[in-house]
């Protein structure tokens, strides 16, 4: 932003106002890794608006894992879009597992305090389990998880 003021005589003066804009460009990726029978599918697709981790995670090494998936998120916090909606479709968790959820999790709490936010926590109707981990972890990280119900 700049500006100028050019007297023309001792009545008139021209202002001048530039405006520079600069446009925003996204810094990441898709980042997408297929679903297996001992991890979920993710796709982080900023273009589309899709943030999806589904299936079964009950890898030994979740950690190694979910580690690109936490480093993707760190980069896309810096320029996110206007809204992120973020599902959760697990069928299964081990406790290796759980514990690097909870780091996507409050890298989502801390997108949520500078964007629009929606994390959403599918369980199916009759998976009790599913529902209780994710009431204990929307208490423990106080963060603000929408359940939705399916059936099978």
């Amino acid at each position: 932003l700049d500006y100028n003021f050019e007297k023309v005589d001792e009545y008139f003066s021209f202002f001048t106002l530039r405006i520079h804009i600069t446009k925003k460009e996204l810094n990441v990726g898709r980042f997408f890794i297929e679903g297996a029978h001992d991890r979920p599918e993710i796709e982080l697709n900023p273009i589309e608006n899709k943030f999806l981790i589904k299936g079964r995670s009950i890898s030994e090494n979740a950690y190694d894992f979910y580690q690109p998936v936490i480093d993707w998120l760190d980069d896309y916090i810096k320029s996110p879009n206007a809204l992120t909606v973020f599902e959760f479709k697990f069928e299964h968790l081990n406790t290796h597992s759980t514990q690097q959820i909870m780091k996507v999790l409050q890298r989502l709490k801390k997108l949520s305090q500078g964007s629009k936010t929606k994390i959403k926590w599918f369980y199916y109707k009759d998976d009790n389990d599913m529902l209780e981990l994710g009431n204990r972890l929307k208490e423990l990280l106080d963060v603000e998880l929408s359940f939705i119900e399916e059936e099978h």
